[in-house]
C-alpha cells in the first residue's frame, strides 16, 4: 500500500512540474506578445506596418504548411507498411 501512495505523490510532484513548466512558457510566450505589439505600434509609418503584417502573416503560413506536410509525410510513412491491393491479384 505504501509503494502505491509514494507513486502517487511522485505523479502529483510530475504533474505540478508539468504544471510550472507551462506555467512559465505562458508567461514567456505573454512577454514576447505584448513586445512584437508594442513595437509594431511603436512604427509610425502605414507601409512599414503593412510590410511587417504581411511578412508575419507570410511566416504563419509557411509555419502552417510545414506542419501540415509533417503530418502527412508521418501519415504516407504509415502507409507504406500496408498491403496494397494489386490489379489482377485475387486472395
Amino acid at each position: 500500500m505504501r509503494g502505491q501512495k509514494s507513486a502517487t505523490g511522485n505523479e502529483a510532484v510530475a504533474q505540478d512540474d508539468m504544471a510550472m513548466d507551462d506555467d512559465v512558457a505562458s508567461d514567456r510566450r505573454r512577454r514576447e506578445e505584448l513586445g512584437l505589439i508594442k513595437a509594431f505600434l511603436g512604427i509610425r509609418d502605414p507601409s512599414r506596418r503593412q510590410r511587417i503584417l504581411e511578412l508575419a502573416e507570410e511566416l504563419a503560413d509557411h509555419a502552417a504548411s510545414e506542419t501540415a506536410g509533417l503530418a502527412f509525410a508521418s501519415t504516407d510513412a504509415s502507409l507504406g507498411d500496408a498491403p496494397r491491393d494489386l490489379p489482377g491479384q485475387t486472395e
